[in-house]
């Protein structure tokens, strides 16, 4: 998901912020960005949390989450 994402908004940049960066997805992405969001509004608070904090073992999810929430707050 956050290759997906870091393409958006590298083809949004790349086209002046013109619009908005999920106006470049292609329809299987689109698709790959429903699965992921219908999965995490499933979790629980406590799930979003470990993932967004990156505890959970044996996965790179939650630093890839919480690397594209840095970037999109202009903190990376």
């Amino acid at each position: 998901m956050s290759a997906i994402l870091e393409r958006l908004f590298e083809a949004w940049e790349s086209a002046g912020r013109q619009g908005m960066p999920i106006d470049y997805a292609t329809r299987e992405e689109l698709e790959d960005l429903e699965r992921a969001a219908v999965k995490y509004a499933s979790m629980s608070e406590a799930e979003l949390q470990m993932i967004a904090y990156g505890r959970i073992a044996g996965s790179d999810e939650g630093l890839s989450l919480a690397r594209f929430i840095r970037r999109l707050l202009g903190l990376d």
